[in-house]
């Protein structure tokens, strides 16, 4: 997800189809880490309003959106490693982050290993 250039992910990292391009802006392939990080935030909260919008007998569809919120997690922190708590911090709230997990956390307990 890394690029050749400060502000831009690359959606091609392994296979760079511009390797004398200079300027990643003018790529397809190049994606404004802003937009980048400002995604991760919308589809977090997105799927966070979703699993609290399942009945909780619903067991496997939480199951999917909690294996989709990880993965966004992962996202996101690969985001703080590699441009720092400041910069990731600029687009999302670390605070309002640690609400929204604390209010879908129930869901994920009763759910537990997939076994009511």
């Amino acid at each position: 997800m890394v690029s050749k250039m400060k502000g831009v992910t690359c959606a091609k990292t392994e296979q760079c189809t511009h390797p004398l391009l200079m300027d990643c802006f003018l790529c397809k392939y190049g994606i404004p880490t802003a937009i980048t990080i400002t995604d991760i935030k919308e589809a977090m909260l997105d799927v966070a309003n979703q699993i609290n919008e399942i009945p909780d007998e619903y067991v496997a569809d939480i199951m999917k959106l909690n294996a989709i919120f990880q993965k966004l997690l992962i996202l996101l922190l690969e985001a703080r490693n590699a441009f720092g708590d400041d910069y990731v911090g600029a687009y999302i709230s670390y605070e309002k982050l640690k609400e929204l997990f604390l209010e879908i956390r129930p869901k994920f307990l009763l759910v537990g290993d997939g076994e009511k």
